[in-house]
């Protein structure tokens, strides 16, 4: 045990005596004067290198090919010598998903010489490049060449790869094909090329996606490279990981939830899969079709365009929901699109209609939208208002709309507010004189010491300007002729209210019910 004890107290005494015997040889080189000298130089070195990169990077960037030339004569620089090249945008670079990746944005890319050319359009120096040997298939930051080219749109560079060997189908490190960085109209070239050397047009990508270049063209919006791919065979109804079709991808897209705008281009993508026969009811994996995706953009043209093509208005999502059910979510999110024609299609196409004991809902989500109440009230033969349609009514829609108009399609002044009945029947008989309309007037709301009298004398020129009265909330609701106009198909949709009062309790009766409502579904909200 003691020998033991011996012979590890001896090591740790040499192993001292050794770390310091180096430490005072590393002391000693310090002070020596050649030491100095070697550091200089070193440091020398290595700034003229990295002058004579920065200086070779801007020579590839004005497609200066005899001062490429004679940068690589000199043998200072390689050939494939690897550059840190600006690249805000990060065309040149490609990161597997699931890595890391800082918060802040990198502006930097790693490239080699040709990478730099074909981002720069430098084709000259280019084909210099590869006359002397240039690797065209290396992936310094994830992206070959080819890559590059295909993601700037340079069908000039494409083509010089390609006759130089560069892989069509070879994978980024984010696992798209080249086919997969034709995003643009200007790119239409580079897929034709790419085509015409054997691309794979159904290739997906080797990542937690799996999109094939039709999802791609379809998420963005390109007709040309659409109309490309399924001229040479793509598959229309192609599902990536998550069951969804290039239409359902498109559908999506067309609207900028940002600007609150509307894609026509997408538009045209979704008319030219659905004239390839693309399925408009296939389901994604929530179960969601096209339709559902058109409804909560509120997407009246895609609604439309999706129904006349067989989409089934009834299908439901893995919550139960059916399109309609997303309309009434967005309804009050959409300021630029016309709900009234959404949901009017919709029923048009026999959706089924909201269950009467739920209507509330539809008061609670589209009370600015008068039109939208008018489509759906006129679906119901009877429908008997609850008091928790009044409750369904925010309270400062009594307060700013007190005993005012609703909706006014004739042009009448729609702003006007009264404060006394006398006025608001005055205001009635003027428009009812001068135009043939129809109201629904609700009266619940308003002061008690006018209520009977502004009931008693509604009642009374009830059957002179066809009202109907509602007790429900202070709303006047002009109806042009007692019929609703269809604005897709340009027929009219009738709206046959009977002109008599309505009792507290009692149900708006109808004449007879459109000829889009002959169903007696109902859907619970």
């Amino acid at each position: 045990m003691q020998e033991m004890l011996y012979s590890f107290i001896s090591f740790i005494c040499v192993f001292v005596s050794n770390l310091l015997h180096a430490l005072r040889t590393a002391l000693e080189s310090m002070q020596d004067p050649t030491g100095y000298e070697f550091m200089e130089e070193l440091s020398s070195r290595n700034l003229a290198v990295k002058q004579l990169k920065e200086h070779f990077v801007q020579a590839l960037k004005a497609n200066n090919a005899a001062e490429v030339l004679k940068i690589l004569h000199t043998g200072n620089l390689d050939i494939d010598t690897v550059l840190e090249v600006d690249d805000p945008s990060m065309v040149l670079a490609s990161y597997k998903q699931g890595y890391w990746l800082p918060g802040y944005k990198l502006e930097k890319s790693w490239a080699m010489a040709i990478h730099v050319c074909v981002m720069y359009n430098a084709v000259e120096t280019a084909l210099v490049l590869l006359q002397k040997g240039a690797a065209i298939n290396r992936m310094p930051n994830g992206k070959t060449p080819l890559h590059v080219a295909c993601e700037v749109s340079n069908s000039d560079c494409v083509a010089l790869l390609l006759a130089h060997g560069a892989k069509v189908n070879c994978l980024s490190l984010s696992g798209h094909a080249p086919l997969h960085y034709c995003i643009a109209r200007e790119s239409v070239d580079c897929a034709k090329q790419l085509i015409l050397k054997g691309a794979k047009i159904n290739m997906t990508s080797n990542n937690n996606e799996e999109d094939t270049p039709l999802h791609t063209a379809a998420r963005f919006g390109v007709p040309e490279l659409v109309a490309l791919f399924l001229a040479h065979g793509a598959s229309v109804n192609a599902v990536n990981i998550l069951q969804e079709t290039p239409l359902m991808t498109a559908v999506f897209w067309s609207f900028d939830s940002k600007e609150q705008t509307y894609s026509q281009d997408h538009h045209i993508v979704c008319r030219l899969l659905l004239d390839h026969q693309a399925d408009p009811n296939m389901k994604e994996e929530d179960h969601k079709t096209a339709l559902h995706k058109a409804a909560w953009n509120c997407d009246h043209v895609l609604m439309h365009m999706l129904l006349e093509a067989g989409a089934d208005p009834r299908a439901m999502d893995i919550n139960g929901c059916a399109p309609i059910q997303y309309l009434l979510k967005v309804t009050d999110l959409r300021p630029l699109a016309i709900p009234e024609l959404c949901y009017q299609l919709l029923l048009n196409y026999n959706a089924a209609r909201i269950y009467p004991p739920q209507f509330h809902k539809l008061l609670q989500s589209c009370h600015d939208y008068p039109r939208v109440v008018e489509i759906v009230v006129n679906s119901y033969e009877h429908l008997k208002p609850t008091k928790k349609w009044r409750a369904a009514l925010p309270d400062e829609c009594y307060q700013v709309r007190l005993a005012g108009t609703w909706l006014d399609p004739l042009g009448i002044d729609s702003t006007r507010y009264w404060k006394h009945s006398s006025e608001m029947l005055a205001h009635i008989d003027m428009i009812g004189s001068h135009s043939c309309c129809r109201f629904i007037v609700f009266t619940s709301m308003m002061p008690i010491s006018c209520s009977t009298t502004c009931s008693k004398n509604l009642s009374e020129i009830a059957e002179v300007y066809d009202i109907i009265l509602v007790d429900v909330a202070i709303r006047i609701w002009v109806h042009c002729n007692g019929k609703g106009m269809d604005m897709v198909s340009n027929n009219k949709v009738g709206c046959c209210y009977n002109a008599e009062f309505v009792q507290r309790g009692q149900s708006v009766p109808r004449k007879s019910p459109p000829h889009h409502c002959t169903t007696t579904t109902s859907l619970n909200c």
